[in-house]
């Protein structure tokens, strides 16, 4: 996995003067992400995150309450629960490609940090799994078992998000050739009848 260790924070950086709440808020996010993607749940502190994003540790529990809370607002995965299901939605066939191309060509590259970070949790430490597990399967496997129809569903969501953190690990964050150069288009390609006969219910 390519290293996600983030840079340090300015020398003799700390809590500003006064900045519109949503600056801070949105700055307490950022760092969140960058050192949760970073060292994973368990071994990040929020006066880390607060030193990094140049606040009062207090303004993190002012806005999101525990740590676990802030986890779950900073990968926002009801929003990208809500784009998967979007792309489920349409026709059999642009449902396989616009999902493939959704992850690959967006999620990916936007939210890349967002990934690393439940990836980072989820082996670094196992120990909170059981909260981690639940927040997908309330969110991103509960709308990918909404919307596929036949049998199995539970089972082929499982097997389509188990082939994205394929993409993600191989492309994104290790490097490995030649899926790492492989244009856009050539993988969605590749990766659509796979993904259409996982959403169809194909034997």
């Amino acid at each position: 996995m390519k290293s996600t260790t983030p840079p340090a924070a300015p020398r003799g950086r700390g809590p500003r003067g006064p900045r519109a709440e949503g600056d801070s808020r949105a700055e307490i996010l950022a760092a969140a992400r960058t050192l949760f993607a970073a060292k994973g749940f368990r071994a990040t502190t929020t006066r880390e995150i607060a030193a990094r994003a140049g606040v009062d540790p207090a303004l993190i529990h002012h806005f999101f309450g525990t740590k676990a809370d802030l986890f779950e607002a900073t990968v926002q995965l009801p929003r990208i629960a809500g784009e998967v299901g979007a792309r489920l939605e349409a026709p059999s066939g642009d449902a396989a490609e616009g999902l493939a191309r959704l992850y690959v060509e967006e999620l990916f590259t936007r939210d890349v940090e967002t990934f690393a970070a439940m990836l980072r949790t989820a082996v670094s430490s196992p120990e909170d799994m059981p909260w981690l597990r639940q927040m997908m399967e309330d969110t991103m496997l509960a709308v990918a078992t909404r919307l596929l129809r036949g049998e199995h569903v539970a089972l082929r969501a499982e097997l389509i998000g188990a082939q994205m953190i394929g993409i993600l690990v191989l492309r994104h964050l290790v490097g490995v050739e030649p899926i790492a150069s492989t244009s856009t288009d050539d993988l969605v390609a590749a990766m659509a009848p796979a993904l259409r006969a996982l959403i169809d219910g194909a034997a």
